[in-house]
C-alpha cells in the first residue's frame, strides 16, 4: 500500500493479515460410562468443549450416536468461553461387555466446519437375577415338617425387573412372579403327599425376566421325607478329617484324609455312597451352594501346570447323588496355588458362576 501526497515523497506501507484456522478442543478425549462395576446406567458425563474465536459464538451439533449412548445437549453455541457436552448410556445392549464408539462434535464458523472426534465407552456388566439362596432343603417326618420356604429375588443392578418362577415338578407350588423392586418375594411350597417315603426327591425352579439381556436364575430344591422317626443320636465310630453338610439334601460328606469320599443320611445315620479315586491324600472339601457340586482338594498332588481358575481340565463326571458314586471326579490345578482341585456335578464350574452367587471352582 503506497501512500502519497503532493510535495511529500511517498511512503509504502506493508500490511499482512494472517487467518489461524479454528479449532474445537475438549477437557478429554472422551468419556467413559456404565461406572466402575459396569452396573450403573443412569449417571452421565461431561465435556468442557470450546473453540478459539474468542467471544464469538458459532453454532455446534453432535453427531449421530449409537443406540447405547444418549446426549441431553446434542447442540448449541460454543467459543472460547466453552459449552459443555453431556453423554450417558442409552439402551443397554443385550450382551455385557464393552461398548467402543468415536462420536465427532462439529462447528461451523463462517461457511467453515471443524469436527473434534471424541470417543465414547461403555462398561457393561451380565445383568442378572439373583434368588436370596440358590439351593433350598425341606424335610416331611414324623417329628416335624418344613415344606416352605421365602426367599427374595433382586436384580444385580439394583434395579426394578419383573420376574416369572417356574417349577419343573407338580409337586412343588412357587410364586409365579414378582418384580425385584416392589414385590420380590419368592415362596417355595412342596407337598410330600405322593412322594415316595426314605427318599430324597429333586425339583428346580427356574427365574426368568421378559428384560432383554438379562440372565436367570435356577434354584434347586430338595425334599427328604420319612415315615419314622429316628428314636435316638447315632454314634458312629469314626476317625475322620473332614466332614461337610451337602445345601439342599440330608447328606454329609467325610474322608479320613486318604482317597475316597464316604456319603452318609444325616437322619438315618447310614452310609449311602462312596466316591473312590479322588486322589492321594485329600484336604478340604466344599459344596456349591446350590447342592450341584462337591469339591475336593488333593493336597499330595501339588505339581505345577495345566489349569487357571475358572478353566477346569476335565476327567469325568458325576452326579453327587446316592446310587451315583462311582465315576472318577472331574479336576483341575490351580496355577495359583499349585493344588489339584476335584468335582462332582452336572457342568463345569467357571468365574462366571462365581459372579452369579454360585461357588466358584478356585483353591481357597
Amino acid at each position: 500500500m503506497t501512500l502519497s501526497s503532493p510535495g511529500i515523497v511517498n511512503r509504502t506501507v506493508t500490511a499482512r493479515l494472517s487467518l489461524i484456522a479454528p479449532t474445537l478442543s475438549a477437557t478429554a478425549g472422551g468419556v467413559t460410562l456404565g461406572g466402575p462395576r459396569g452396573r450403573d446406567l443412569t449417571s452421565a458425563q461431561t465435556l468442557a468443549i470450546s473453540l478459539n474465536t474468542a467471544a464469538i459464538e458459532h453454532p455446534w451439533r453432535l453427531g449421530t450416536l449409537p443406540s447405547w449412548l444418549a446426549s441431553t445437549t446434542p447442540s448449541g453455541t460454543v467459543s472460547s468461553i466453552g459449552s459443555t457436552l453431556s453423554l450417558a448410556p442409552g439402551i443397554a445392549p443385550t450382551s455385557a461387555g464393552t461398548s467402543t464408539a468415536t462420536v465427532t462434535v462439529s462447528a461451523t464458523v463462517n461457511g467453515d466446519t471443524v469436527s473434534l472426534p471424541l470417543t465414547a465407552t461403555l462398561h457393561l456388566d451380565q445383568r442378572r437375577l439373583l434368588p436370596s439362596t440358590w439351593g433350598v432343603g425341606t424335610a416331611s417326618s414324623p417329628l416335624g415338617t418344613v415344606l416352605s420356604r421365602t426367599l427374595r429375588v433382586a436384580d444385580n443392578f439394583g434395579g426394578a425387573l419383573g420376574w416369572t418362577a417356574t417349577s419343573d415338578s407338580a409337586r412343588l407350588g412357587v410364586t409365579a412372579s414378582g418384580n425385584t423392586g416392589s414385590s420380590p418375594t419368592l415362596t417355595l411350597t412342596a407337598n410330600p403327599a405322593s412322594l415316595p417315603a426314605g427318599a430324597i426327591s429333586l425339583a428346580r425352579v427356574t427365574l426368568a425376566t421378559a428384560t432383554p439381556g438379562v440372565e436367570g436364575a435356577v434354584v434347586r430344591i430338595a425334599l427328604w421325607k420319612s415315615a419314622t422317626a429316628p428314636s435316638a443320636i447315632t454314634t458312629l465310630p469314626m476317625d475322620l478329617r473332614e466332614v461337610v453338610a451337602d445345601r439342599i439334601r440330608p447328606l454329609v460328606y467325610t474322608h479320613a484324609g486318604g482317597g475316597s469320599i464316604g456319603i452318609y443320611n444325616a437322619y438315618t445315620a447310614t452310609q449311602v455312597g462312596t466316591i473312590n479315586g479322588v486322589g492321594a491324600a485329600l484336604g478340604k472339601m466344599s459344596v456349591s451352594p446350590d447342592g450341584s457340586r462337591l469339591y475336593a482338594l488333593d493336597t499330595a498332588n501339588r505339581s505345577p501346570g495345566g489349569g487357571r481358575p475358572g478353566h477346569p481340565h476335565p476327567v469325568s463326571h458325576l452326579d453327587a447323588r446316592p446310587g451315583r458314586s462311582t465315576a472318577a471326579p472331574r479336576c483341575w490345578r490351580s496355577a495359583r496355588t499349585a493344588s489339584r482341585w476335584c468335582w462332582w456335578g452336572t457342568a463345569a464350574p467357571t468365574s462366571k458362576g462365581a459372579a452369579s452367587g454360585r461357588m466358584p471352582c478356585r483353591a481357597r
